[in-house]
């Protein structure tokens, strides 16, 4: 980028014009005059007053541009420009903030939970009215359950757990409703009435997110979950510190892994010929050595054994050979 030359110094434009005098006196000396071509400046006027008329100049010619511009836009209908759409992305909308104190507490139950014993404290707060059981989560007929699998079973039961918080919620906000109604206005207990029901609703925003951090990981390895299982949960699910987590747990999973190929490479046998076992020497009667063959076994035909036939008629007659006198 070149620089600006300013054109507010006198001096620097008397020096111009000077410049440009003398550069019109040679042309005309070279070529000659010629008519009816007006001077390039008019010499009778003073310098300083030829410096002013050019800033004028200058300024009406930017507020002109100004003007043509404006009346560019004035020209498009308001129709036409609600069809051209917005100019850039719009900026996310944000409403008045609460008190302060609400928020941080309810922040940490939406991302850290209750707890079971002051959860159930709270639940057990808001009985069900008589006149409002719709409240309760109907239960799955007993037909349909026996066709379900475990998973499905868990996931129902996931879901009546909700119902029922969401029931108390609802119950919480009738009972403060029926109370201004009826003009019976405690402050101390409609503000512990809300904050019990705000309380549920952050319990339920954290149980949410618990399941969606366990569908998420259900396919991942053991490495990943070993991760991201501590992981605190800030605007994004597993927290902004996810990838430095990842790459930590698999830095030590490499270095596990090497440790024990070492490991394997020191308790490995050499390899070699195969060596039988050893053989006992023996001395016969004579003293000499012999070696001791293993037993093999004998040779024995595979016969049919014969059945031994029983006679269960008479005897049989007498011989020559049985008979005896």
């Amino acid at each position: 980028m070149g620089k600006r030359k300013s054109s507010d110094n006198p001096d620097k434009i008397r020096k111009k014009i000077k410049k440009l005098e003398k550069k019109l006196r040679k042309k005309e000396n070279f070529e000659g005059p010629k008519e009816n071509t007006p001077p390039l400046v008019d010499l009778s006027v003073p310098n300083v007053t030829i410096a002013e008329s050019l800033e004028e100049n200058t300024i009406e010619e930017i507020q002109m541009e100004g003007q043509t511009n404006a009346s560019d836009n004035d020209d498009i209908p308001e129709e036409l420009l609600l069809a051209l759409g917005p100019e850039g992305e719009e900026s996310k909308e944000v409403g008045e903030p609460i008190n302060m104190q609400l928020a941080t507490r309810w922040t940490k139950i939406m991302m850290e939970g209750l707890g079971k014993e002051p959860r159930d404290k709270i639940l057990n707060k808001f009985l069900t009215p008589s006149n409002f059981k719709a409240v309760i989560a109907p239960q799955m007929n007993p037909e349909i359950k026996a066709s379900l699998s475990e998973i499905l079973i868990k996931r129902d039961k996931r879901l009546v757990n909700r119902q029922n918080m969401t029931g108390k919620i609802m119950t919480g906000i009738g009972l403060v409703l029926t109370n201004i109604i009826k003009g019976n206005i405690n402050t101390r207990d409609i503000v512990e009435q809300l904050s019990d029901t705000a309380k549920i609703a952050a319990e339920i925003f954290y149980e949410d997110s618990a399941a969606r951090r366990y569908f998420a990981l259900s396919g991942a390895t053991i490495v990943l979950k070993e991760a991201l299982k501590n992981a605190k949960t800030d605007e994004l699910l597993f927290g902004k510190d996810c990838p430095e987590n990842i790459k930590t747990a698999q830095t030590v999973q490499r270095t596990g892994a090497q440790i024990k190929a070492v490991e394997k490479k020191k308790t490995v046998p050499k390899k070699g010929n195969w060596k039988s076992p050893l053989q006992v020497q023996h001395l016969n009667r004579s003293g000499q050595n012999y070696r001791v063959q293993p037993n093999k076994q004998k040779y024995r035909p595979s016969q049919p054994l014969r059945r031994r036939t029983q006679h269960t008629g008479a005897p049989p007659a007498q011989t020559r050979r049985n008979y005896r006198h």
